[in-house]
């Protein structure tokens, strides 16, 4: 069996990897095979955190009339004119207003409560206002045409602002079906399925357990049984089944012996069985794959802090290195090398910086990008 690109056809099981491809290949592959899935409709009481197909422009323009921007009364400003304290000024017109309705007939300002002098009926101005003060124009804040949300991740203000513009239903991007397969533990319960589900979700697929060849599924996890031992028969198990593997081996620690591959023109992943592996290589390959074909950018589902490393942090040449560290208001602080974590140390660790394949590691004091596990 192969390790760089080109189809997978012998069994390395007992022998091990004889070489490694590269992430930058693996990140590659999965670029060249993954993009924005086709659209579908849906109403925006359920497109929270969908990806717009397409910039939506607004059919009207919002507000459809000159409103009050505030409470108060609606007045004319002219008859304002001169007032002051010292020097009260009788109104004629007014109208007393809430903030969002439409203004008066007559009127083209808000006059404050605080510089409003009510007695009975009568009105007294404390102060000029400018014609058009506390007045959203029509069309002033999104005219007819204007672009009420671009393309790309919907947020709640979003959804608040289709809703008042009557943009209900929108396209958005369909959301990709992962398909996961998931060898039984060696031994106690199974860790990686619920990881899974919850990391898929969390990158907008819908997780679904399926069978080989997956039918209809846009990208298929494989989990576990993808190293060199004896019972690791994951990339056979694909090729049974009619699949490819492209590359079986990556050099990155870890999860080195994850891999790539399609059945049926659907790209299929190999995630390594140990849970802390299989969550590396699902953060650096699975999750751009999802995200890349629900439409979210960026592509890394962490965002990212610079800090200081508290101590030296090693590597070795050759391997991309994923390195878990606590973090404080300054420093990184590493929990052991890459090849030497565990479920545990994943659950102790703030998030993680990337070590490229050609450093030996980095002294104290250097400064990392720390990839921070909070979405």
């Amino acid at each position: 069996m192969t390790h760089n690109t080109g189809v997978v056809t012998a069994d390395i099981r007992l022998t091990g990897f004889s070489s490694r491809a590269p992430l930058a290949d693996a990140l590659a592959w999965i670029d060249a095979r993954t993009a924005a899935l086709p659209m579908e409709r849906v109403a925006l009481a359920n497109a929270l955190g969908r990806v717009l197909a397409a910039p939506i422009a607004s059919p009207a323009d919002w507000p459809s009339a000159d409103c009050a921007a505030m409470d108060g009364y609606a007045v004319a400003a002219a008859e304002t004119e001169g007032a002051s304290d010292y020097n009260p000024v009788p109104v004629n017109a007014h109208v007393l207003i809430a903030a969002g309705l439409p203004m008066p007939d007559g009127t083209d300002a808000v006059l404050p409560f605080a510089l409003a002098q009510p007695h009975g009926p009568a009105l007294d101005a404390l102060a000029p206002v400018a014609r058009g003060a506390g007045v959203d124009r029509r069309g002033s804040l999104l005219p007819a045409g204007g672009t009420a949300a671009a393309a790309g991740t919907l947020r709640a203000q979003h959804i608040a602002l289709l809703l008042a513009v009557g943009t209900d239903p929108v396209a958005v991007v369909r959301k990709p079906l992962v398909a996961l397969l998931v060898a039984g533990p060696k031994s106690g319960p199974d860790l990686l399925s619920p990881m899974l589900r919850a990391l898929v979700a969390r990158d907008g697929g819908v997780p679904e357990a399926m069978a080989l060849p997956a039918a209809g599924a846009d990208l298929v996890l494989m989990a576990g049984r993808t190293g060199a031992g004896p019972d690791d028969n994951a990339a056979l198990t694909l090729a049974d089944a009619g699949g490819v593997l492209d590359m079986h081996g990556i050099a990155v620690r870890p999860g080195d012996s994850a891999g790539l591959g399609c059945i049926r023109g659907v790209p299929v992943l190999l995630l390594p069985g140990a849970p802390h592996a299989c969550l590396a290589i699902y953060d650096t390959l699975a999750a751009r794959a999802i995200r890349r074909l629900t439409g979210v950018q960026p592509c890394d589902p962490y965002a990212c802090t610079e800090k200081l490393l508290e101590r030296k942090a090693v590597s070795a040449v050759g391997f991309t290195d994923m390195i878990q560290v606590r973090i404080s208001a300054t420093h990184a602080t590493p929990l052991g090398p890459a090849d030497a974590g565990t479920l545990a140390s994943a659950v102790r660790a703030d998030g993680f910086f990337i070590v490229p394949e050609s450093s030996e590691g980095y002294p104290a004091g250097t400064a990392v990008r720390v990839r921070v596990y909070r979405p």
